[in-house]
């Protein structure tokens, strides 16, 4: 289950920042 695909369904400022974070965690986790 990839937090990406959910946030491409309904793409909003606050979920762009979310998901803007989540890479950058998942860029360190990875």
């Amino acid at each position: 289950m990839r937090i990406a695909d959910q946030y491409r369904i309904k793409p909003t400022r606050e979920q762009a920042n979310k998901i803007d974070n989540w890479r950058k965690l998942s860029a360190i986790s990875y």
